[in-house]
């Protein structure tokens, strides 16, 4: 069998990988904690590209709303240029739909973004995977609609964020944390060497020098 490259012609960074692995060896509820620009969307696209392209079914990347859904995907590229939407090959791309935020794959995949605001109105959907993107920021009873979605199918789930305080996220990282034998978690920040690498410059000094100039 022939391999299919996705990706655009992007590389994974060491933790995305390690991530990866999780999820091949069977974790299917993925908690992943990290800062900004540590590439943790791009990982989380990626992922739920290669599995539409491996099994057939529904997939939602979920957002707070249409207009973040639209900017952080849709119309998004890397620093490089790379087109998020480019990441799939266009062999399999049967049609793309701007109004609805969908693509359907040649193998009957569908994968939709969607802003999760007004998820009451989103429930039937048998889903195969989902990924929460910044999930401290959406709502709770709205991920509850979304995640029963997975019971009949027995599908995965990514939630990735950002910290923001000891709400709802940090719960989800901790309930992860604590049952290994299913859930895997990962805490990477902007300090540490293996993310600092990808930052411009002095991006870092200069924050640091601001932050102690403000406190």
């Amino acid at each position: 069998m022939s391999r299919i490259k996705i990706g655009g012609g992007i590389t994974l960074r060491p933790w995305q990988k390690k991530v990866m692995r999780a999820f091949d060896n069977g974790k299917r509820w993925v908690v992943l904690c990290v800062s900004r620009r540590a590439g943790k969307s791009l990982f989380a696209w990626n992922l739920l590209i290669r599995e539409a392209i491996n099994k057939p079914g529904t997939y939602w990347y979920c957002f707070d709303n249409y207009s973040t859904a639209y900017k952080a995907i849709w119309v998004a590229m890397t620093s490089k240029g790379i087109r998020f939407l480019d990441m799939i090959p266009k062999d399999l791309v049967l049609s793309v739909n701007s109004a609805k935020l969908e693509i359907k794959l040649t193998n009957g995949s569908v994968i939709t973004l969607v802003g999760i605001n007004k998820a009451d109105k989103l429930v039937g959907a048998g889903l195969q995977g989902v990924v929460f993107d910044e999930y401290a920021v959406l709502s709770p009873n709205s991920i509850e609609f979304i995640s029963a979605m997975l019971g009949e199918t027995g599908g995965w789930r990514v939630m990735i964020s950002t910290p923001r305080g000891k709400n709802h996220f940090y719960e989800q990282f901790n309930f992860a944390k604590a049952h290994p034998e299913f859930a895997y978690t990962l805490q990477m920040h902007c300090g540490m060497p293996e993310i600092a690498q990808y930052m411009a410059p002095g991006f870092l000094d200069q924050e640091r020098l601001q932050i102690i100039n403000k406190y």
